[in-house]
Parts: C-alpha cells; sequence; structure tokens
C-alpha cells in the first residue's frame, strides 16, 4: 500500500520533470533551427563579414568556417577577398608565436623571418599543413586578382617556406613591386602599399642571402633601408 501511494506521490513530479524535459529539447531544436535558417541565409558578402570580425578577434576556425561556407555558394567564381582572408586565418593557425599576426600587411616583415626560419628547421610539420593550405588560397586568389599586391605578396612570401615546389620568391616579391611601380603615384605613397612594398623588398633580400647571392642581398637592403 505505501508502496503505491509513493508511487502516486512521485508521479506528478516524474511527470513535470518529463514535461521540462520536453519543452528545453523543444526549445534546443527550435533554437538550432533558427541558427541553421540564419545560417542558410546568408549571403557571400554577409559570410565574409562574419569571417572577418572572427578573424580580428583570432577565432581562426570560425573565420575559416565562414569563409568556406561563402565559397560554397560562388564555387564557380571564387570571392578572391574570400580566398585571401581565409589565407590569412590559415597562416595564422600556422605560426607558433604570439607576437606575431597576420591580417593584411601586419606583421609582414615578421611572418617572412618567421616562415623562412621554421622551413630551414623544419621545425613544425603543424606549420607546413597551414602554410600549404593558405599557399593554395593566394594561389587561387591570384587567379583572380593578378594584380592586387597583397595577394603577390604573400603568395611570394609563403614561397619562401616552399621554395622548390611551389614558386621563386624572388620572382613573387618583384612581380610584387612591379604592380605597385604601375599604379598611380599617389597609390603608390599610401601607407599600406608602400609598407608592402618595402617587405617585398625586405622579403628579396632575404631570399637572395638564402642562395649565398650576397651582393643582391645587399643591393635590396639598402634599397630596404632608402624606403624605411
Amino acid at each position: 500500500m505505501k508502496n503505491s501511494e509513493n508511487i502516486l506521490t512521485r508521479l506528478p513530479i516524474a511527470l513535470s520533470i518529463a514535461a521540462l524535459l520536453i519543452s528545453i529539447g523543444s526549445w534546443y531544436d527550435t533554437h538550432q533551427q533558427k541558427e541553421l535558417d540564419v545560417w542558410l541565409a546568408l549571403t557571400v558578402e554577409e559570410y565574409l563579414e562574419r569571417g572577418n570580425n572572427y578573424l580580428e578577434e583570432g577565432n581562426y576556425w570560425e573565420a575559416i568556417r565562414n569563409y568556406d561556407k561563402a565559397l560554397e555558394i560562388m564555387s564557380d567564381d571564387p570571392n578572391p577577398n574570400v580566398l585571401k582572408n581565409k589565407g590569412y586565418a590559415l597562416i595564422n593557425l600556422g605560426i607558433d608565436n604570439e607576437s606575431i599576426t597576420v591580417t593584411r600587411y601586419s606583421d609582414a616583415k615578421k611572418f617572412i623571418n618567421y616562415s623562412f626560419t621554421v622551413y630551414k628547421n623544419q621545425s613544425a610539420a603543424a606549420s607546413q599543413h597551414y602554410f600549404e593550405r593558405a599557399f593554395l588560397c593566394f594561389k587561387e586568389a591570384k587567379v583572380s586578382e593578378p594584380e592586387d599586391p597583397e595577394i603577390v605578396f604573400y603568395y611570394a612570401a609563403l614561397g619562401l617556406y616552399f621554395p622548390i615546389t611551389c614558386t621563386d620568391p624572388v620572382e613573387g616579391f618583384n612581380e610584387t613591386i612591379n604592380i605597385i611601380n604601375n599604379l598611380l603615384t599617389y597609390r603608390q605613397e599610401q601607407y599600406p602599399v608602400k609598407f608592402i612594398k618595402r617587405s617585398a623588398w625586405y622579403g628579396m633580400c632575404v631570399a637572395y642571402k638564402e642562395r649565398g647571392e650576397e651582393e643582391k642581398a645587399e643591393e635590396c637592403f639598402q634599397k630596404v633601408k632608402r624606403k624605411s
């Protein structure tokens, strides 16, 4: 008898808990569906903006997830800006140094030194994986925007890491400089462009030095000094 009474006493509580769990599950499913609906409804520009925000925050995986969604939408004609920024996210995942953050032109010279040191010492398999993927992003972006000095610069800078299998970094840096030299004078003097040109000269200096071409390396170094 007592057992029956206990069961009857506990039954409303159990039913309340079950109802609460069903309600929570329903809310969760609805919430997830709303997020999914928002996710599916975003445009390329919105995915790019979200990715850029995550990139600036240092949340590189979320940045890549948004860039990949944008690239899925335009699979036949990928946006070079999406590819470029995905490349930056991958570069940052590969850098094992908190003092270096690559977003556009920031820390370009530091990245040149870092990438080449890692290649030279062959000390980071993880860096190689991420840098290879980043290189492919810049390579594809370069097909669409061959005159973008930012894209060509990082294509060359990553070539320092893969000088045999991918590209000649000297040619890439020289191409960057030639693109900038063909811009209108006022654009050449703008800060980002001027900075990337100086970084390209520095990259050539490093590449020539490692090849043992000291005279050419010194010429590049003098040009870096004059442009500093």
